[in-house]
């Protein structure tokens, strides 16, 4: 039985004939590895990412910043202060209250849409190496 992800014999009959075999489970175990390790790359990258573009004022919103691990290949960006969802749409959920400033400047809503906007190209490689690592 083949170990290995791909396992190459050669018969030395009266004619060449190559033999391939792979091994599916081992197959299929590698690329769930890859593919958990790309989703935990990308969420720490776009967390670290998004930092710059959260609103600031005493740290505590980009303080609060932590990934949630909610089942395999699905990652959560969370951020825990009662207002964060106020800062997030720069709108009270009601309607009232808008932000009419913020004391940073370049931060403001949708911080990870901004990240993502200025770092895509880069967060496509960052899942491509980590794939790549997580299948060896």
């Amino acid at each position: 039985m083949c170990q290995r992800l791909l396992c190459i014999t050669m018969n030395w009959g009266w004619c060449d004939m190559w033999k391939i075999k792979t091994n599916k489970s081992a197959w299929k175990a590698a690329v769930q590895a890859g593919a958990e390790e790309a989703v935990e790359a990308l969420a720490n990258q776009m967390m670290n990412d998004s930092l710059q573009y959260i609103p600031k004022n005493r740290s505590m919103l980009r303080d609060s910043g932590s990934i949630k691990k909610e089942k395999k290949g699905v990652r959560f960006l969370v951020w825990r202060t009662v207002y964060a969802l106020y800062q997030w749409y720069g709108v009270r959920a009601d309607g009232t209250h808008r932000v009419k400033k913020y004391t940073t400047r370049g931060t403001g809503t949708q911080w990870v849409e901004k990240a993502k906007a200025k770092r895509l190209s880069a967060w496509t490689k960052v899942v491509k190496n980590a794939f790549a690592k997580g299948m060896k």
